[in-house]
C-alpha cells in the first residue's frame, strides 16, 4: 500500500508543473509531509525497526516502573518554545 501511495505523490508532484509557482511551492510542502510520512510508514512495518523500537519501549517502562524518569517538562525545559 505504501508503494501505492508513494506512485500517487510521484503522479501529483508530476502534474503540479502545470501549476503556478506559487501553487506548487504550496502542493511540494504538502507533498513532503505525505512523504515524510510514508517513510515512517515503512520504517515502523520493517520487521527489524520494529522490534527495535519495542525494544526500546520495553526499556522506558521498565525505568519508569523503578523511577528512573523525569516528567518531560522538566526534561524539556529551555528546548521548547
Amino acid at each position: 500500500m505504501v508503494d501505492r501511495l508513494r506512485r500517487i505523490v510521484d503522479l501529483l508532484a508530476q502534474e503540479a508543473e502545470r501549476l503556478p509557482e506559487e501553487d506548487q511551492n504550496s502542493l511540494a510542502v504538502q507533498l513532503e509531509a505525505i512523504t515524510d510520512s510514508l517513510r515512517w510508514d515503512e520504517l515502523l512495518s520493517d520487521p527489524a525497526y520494529s522490534s527495535a523500537i519495542d525494544s526500546l519501549a520495553d526499556e522506558a517502562l521498565e525505568q519508569w516502573k523503578v523511577g528512573k524518569t523525569r516528567p518531560l517538562d522538566e526534561v524539556m525545559d529551555g528546548y521548547l518554545p
